[in-house]
């Protein structure tokens, strides 16, 4: 088993922390369009609650990727992070580019593929 590389602690943070500010901004949104239209904006939770769902992914494979045991699906977290834009979170779709730059390194890749 190789030694983690340093861009593997890099990801799970920038995974983790783009995670939190899915949830709260998905829930700030949800809150402020729900109470703001009385109530009628309940139509549109299935679209809000997608930045929440998105972030408790990142969360959970953020927390396993610091932990040691990260999942094969960081490629697909990096791209939900970049289609984060769509909720107009810019923060996080910088943190997906960055996940990406940071997992096409070679020694990172393979640290990944062992798994």
């Amino acid at each position: 088993m190789e030694p983690k590389p340093g861009n593997v602690l890099i990801i799970g943070i920038l995974m983790l922390a783009s995670g939190v500010l899915n949830i709260l901004t998905g829930s700030g949104i949800a809150i402020a369009i729900i109470f703001g239209t009385f109530f009628v904006g309940l139509i549109c939770l299935p679209v809000l609650l997608i930045p929440i769902g998105i972030g408790i992914y990142e969360v959970i494979t953020g927390v396993n990727t610091i932990s040691g045991k990260p999942a094969r699906n960081i490629r697909l977290v990096a791209g939900l992070e970049i289609a984060s834009l769509l909720w107009a979170n810019i923060l996080s779709m910088v943190a997906g580019i960055l996940v990406l730059v940071f997992y096409n390194d070679a020694e990172t890749e393979s640290y990944f593929l062992q798994f």
